[in-house]
């Protein structure tokens, strides 16, 4: 049967929920080195120099160089023919990657939740009331725009102001 049952490791028989569930474990960690900008020592310093430099994620990053290095573990020495290697690795390469594109994803996640915010865009006569009381109040920068209503053609004042999703209600 299977080699890991027969030595009593593994307690999820399913190589495939090994990966993701692996995967995950990993990327609560990782995920919250990265919130507080932090870094494992891995990949991900590789990762986060490249997302500060261009605008690829650090997931993404993380992607290709992880990939890359899980692909190469073909080449790690194997006794026997290089069919039987292929055929020995390919498997655990495929279960690498995705543990590989799980972490990265749910990193990517993690981090850009920490991110979102909301606008709201509001239009009133009694503008200026409400942007000192979001100022005041809500501690958030306001910005007037000059509007016109296209069908009343008369002018309005348009308020937008940015916060972060979670401060949203």
């Amino acid at each position: 049967d299977n080699f890991f049952m027969s030595l009593g490791l593994a307690f999820i028989a399913d190589f495939c929920m090994i990966a993701i569930l692996g995967g995950i474990f990993c990327v609560l960690g990782v995920g919250t080195v990265f919130i507080h900008n932090g870094s494992s020592g891995g990949t991900d310093i590789i990762a986060a120099m490249v997302s500060k430099l261009s605008n690829v994620s650090i997931g993404r990053t993380m992607i290709v160089t992880d990939m890359l290095i899980v692909t190469c573990s073909i080449f790690l020495p194997y006794d026997g023919e290089w069919g039987e290697r292929i055929e020995a690795r390919v498997p655990l390469i495929v279960y690498g990657w995705i543990v590989t594109f799980v972490i990265a994803y749910i990193t990517d996640m993690i981090i850009n939740t920490n991110r979102q915010a909301t606008q709201f865009v509001i239009f009133s006569h009694r503008w200026r009331e409400i942007a000192d009381k979001v100022n005041a109040e809500a501690r958030r920068g306001v910005t007037v725009l000059d509007g016109m209503g296209w069908y009343s053609k008369k002018e309005v004042k348009i308020l937008m102001v940015w916060c972060r999703k979670i401060e949203a209600v």
